[in-house]
């Protein structure tokens, strides 16, 4: 069945538009990759160091336990930069060092966490019984 001239109208269109938005649709994926949803300073590999090693820090499985890693790694991540700085010392990757070697130090000392030492130790279990 032959198409009429305004059927090939109809459809010579729609393939314009898909064809359209398809491009429109690639480079507003580009723009969102390149500038909205992958920011450096959000997903930097510092971020996320900080991010996963509280928890280990803390106590994995425990409630408290990032919070309370993320008390102890924050404040002791960032004097560690203001020291260096007020030294006038550029030190790239200090942070990242420290936070090694904090880690280290847990896993060898304390391979629970912080948060059930700190739990034994005020001896918190005891009190509710």
């Amino acid at each position: 069945m032959p198409q009429t001239n305004e059927k090939a109208f109809e459809t010579y269109v729609q393939e314009i538009l898909l064809t359209r938005g398809g491009w429109k649709l690639g480079d507003n994926v580009e723009w969102d990759k390149e500038r909205a949803l992958f920011p450096a300073q959000v997903f930097d590999i510092g971020r996320s160091i900080e991010l996963i090693l509280a928890p280990i820090v803390g106590g994995i499985g425990t409630i408290f336990g990032p919070i309370v890693g993320a008390f102890i790694l924050t404040p002791l991540g960032e004097g560690l930069i203001s020291l260096t700085a007020k030294l006038g010392v550029n030190v790239p990757g200090a942070k990242q060092s420290f936070y090694g070697l904090a880690l280290i130090a847990i896993i060898v000392l304390r391979p629970d966490g912080v948060w059930p030492w700190i739990w034994r130790l005020l001896r918190l279990s005891e009190r509710r019984q």
